[in-house]
């Protein structure tokens, strides 16, 4: 009877058409010559559909939040701004986010003032912004001269939140910290989940044996019987894995990283040092023992925090230098690719090691290809490998990390939609250029679109 059990899906919230029109004016403040480029972008009604999502069990209905059902919603689903360097190919499909290789040159947010840094973040304009009856609402953002400068391929609305957080600050500062999961509520449930299964996991190091247990959970398919059973299946693997205690995390493409730490105590991986994990395919139920080869000159600290619970694994293995033990000083940490070992960022001082200063060292997925490494100090940094880039963003510390499979953060017991969407996607037939001899402003115009 359960094996025939029939599923049932669960619908996204269909938008209306809209129309959206953007207006960029260039003022030279000394001779007040206006540049003014104007073009209508594509409304992307599937991302916000997708945004919409109640993520079933998880409960992450966006009106369950008192905060966001406060609020009008297109303020809070097209509430925020991004300036691209770039243009995005949508000529294929709707593109949900940045992809890697571009940047950010700009960003804003409702009701956001910003005279200062960091120089990408721009100031709402509430004076000229409108709403007119319940057809079109207009939102106006104003750069100063030392504000949002660079080549401009590409201007897209966001969420508030997102439009705030920004795709990374190239110029090396940052705003005070919002959290991504802000004005968004969320059920917890044990395990990670994949493909409307939650899945947990039990170490027998000594045996070279892995417990794996599946509950299925309704999030994006459901079923009557979901929650009423745990399928428990033991697969072997080919040796012992590094450490005594076992976390384990989702990492994409089906794959969970099943590794160890050490619970007392300090502990380092030396250069050519080497730490084994499991990786388990939950589409093939292949489990592979893998080895983490530190490939660089440094000495990153492995103590129990860093293999304790908050360690996120996908692409990465994300650790502070160690060079003075107890001695307080400030070290950068250093990002690995996990498959060769190699280098491929430092996250600037912002750790001190000393006392009992947490380490926090995870990576958080911001999309299928961009990476964000957190410091304890709440300064969040975006990784670009395409672009060989790491810049700070202004969003705040949080143990979360992208799911491909649902399209949302996860972190192990809540589910959170990522607000860095793009809602609208507007091309420029040719891109402009902002110097610090001109201000700027935008203003996006969304109003309905007859049938």
């Amino acid at each position: 009877m359960k094996d025939n059990a029939i599923k049932w899906l669960t619908e996204l919230n269909p938008f209306d058409k809209v129309k959206g029109h953007t207006k960029i004016e260039l003022t030279d403040v000394k001779t007040g010559a206006k540049q003014i480029i104007e073009k209508d972008n594509a409304f992307q009604a599937g991302v916000l559909a997708q945004y919409m999502r109640s993520m079933g069990a998880y409960n992450n209905n966006p009106y369950a939040n008192s905060t966001w059902a406060g609020q009008q919603i297109w303020r809070n689903l097209c509430g925020g701004i991004f300036c691209f360097r770039d243009p995005i190919d949508n000529s294929e499909d709707e593109v949900e986010y940045m992809p890697a290789g571009n940047e950010m040159v700009a960003n804003g947010a409702y009701m956001v003032n910003n005279a200062g840094t960091p120089i990408e973040l721009g100031s709402y304009n509430e004076v000229e912004s409108s709403t007119s009856g319940n057809d079109s609402v207009t939102f106006v953002y104003d750069w100063m001269t030392s504000q949002g400068n660079g080549t401009i391929s590409c201007v897209c609305l966001t969420t508030e939140i997102g439009g705030y957080i920004g795709y990374g600050n190239k110029s090396g500062a940052r705003a005070s910290g919002k959290a991504f999961t802000q004005n968004q509520s969320s059920n917890s449930l044990s395990g990670d989940v994949y493909k409307n299964n939650r899945y947990s996991f039990s170490v027998d190091n000594t045996n070279l044996k892995l417990t794996v247990t599946k509950t299925p959970t309704e999030v994006t398919k459901g079923s009557i019987f979901d929650n009423i059973a745990e399928d428990l299946t033991e697969y072997s693997y080919s040796e012992a894995i590094s450490g005594t205690v076992f976390n384990s995390c989702y990492r994409g493409n089906g794959e969970f990283v099943i590794y160890g730490w050490v619970y007392e105590g300090w502990r380092t991986l030396a250069p050519n040092g080497t730490w084994k994990y499991l990786v388990f395919n939950a589409d093939t139920g292949v489990c592979t023992v893998k080895t983490l080869t530190n490939n660089t000159t440094y000495t990153l600290q492995m103590d129990k925090y860093a293999f304790g619970a908050n360690f996120q694994i996908k692409k990465h293995f994300v650790a502070p230098q160690w060079n003075r033990g107890y001695t307080a000083g400030y070290e950068p940490k250093i990002v690995l690719d996990l498959d060769t070992g190699l280098k491929v960022a430092e996250a600037g001082d912002e750790r001190q090691i000393g006392g009992n200063d947490y380490t926090y060292p995870w990576e958080m997925m911001l999309t299928d290809d961009l990476v964000a490494i957190p410091t304890s100090t709440g300064v969040v940094y975006i990784l670009d490998e395409t672009n060989g880039t790491i810049y700070p963003c202004n969003g705040s510390l949080q143990n979360l990390s992208y799911n491909d499979d649902l399209d949302a953060f996860n972190n192990g017991g809540a589910t959170y939609k990522n607000p860095l969407i793009l809602a609208t996607i507007n091309n420029l037939e040719t891109p402009v250029t902002k110097t610090a001899a001109q201000t700027m402003k935008i203003t996006y115009t969304l109003s309905k679109a007859s049938e």
